[in-house]
């Protein structure tokens, strides 16, 4: 049997990384940015600060595209109109249906700057107010054009 210490490979303990006894070059172990995991190297790191933009963008993009095509659709409610209805809908449906389509930019900026954030703990609750207001944005822009435009009705 080999004791700790006598040259022997089957009984020698692992040499400790931490110990500054053992330490050749100076530096030490733990002092080494690539030594560990990426927690590790940096200990303010958020590890789930992609959930929130993740979830914000799957419920953002499909909710634009639903907005959109209800924008684009919106002229067929006067398709039977008169045509004072008619000429009364067009001067309010084309300012809004362009300020709408200027609008979508104020969503996709916040999803970009939930995305952008850096990935620390001091960013996580400003990284989920901007994920949650996204989808609320487009929302606020589907009310808004619906407010705007003159209908038929």
């Amino acid at each position: 049997m080999c004791r700790r210490g006598s040259g022997g490979l089957s009984g020698a303990m692992p040499k400790d990384l931490n110990d500054p006894k053992d330490d050749v070059s100076g530096v030490l172990a733990r002092d080494n940015p690539l030594h560990g995991h990426a927690q590790a190297l940096d200990p303010h790191a958020d590890r789930r600060a992609w959930v929130a933009p993740l979830l914000s963008t799957l419920v953002t993009l499909p909710g634009a595209l639903v907005a959109l095509a209800y924008t684009m659709l919106a002229p067929m409610a006067c398709d039977s109109c008169s045509d004072a209805d008619s000429a009364r809908f067009d001067t309010s449906f084309h300012p809004a249906f362009h300020g709408f389509l200027i609008g979508l930019v104020v969503p996709l900026g916040l999803l970009l700057a939930s995305w952008g954030l850096p990935w620390q703990q001091r960013n996580a609750a400003r990284r989920l107010v901007l994920a949650l207001l996204a989808p609320g944005a487009v929302v606020l822009l589907a009310v808004l054009f619906t407010a705007l435009v003159d209908w038929p009705w």
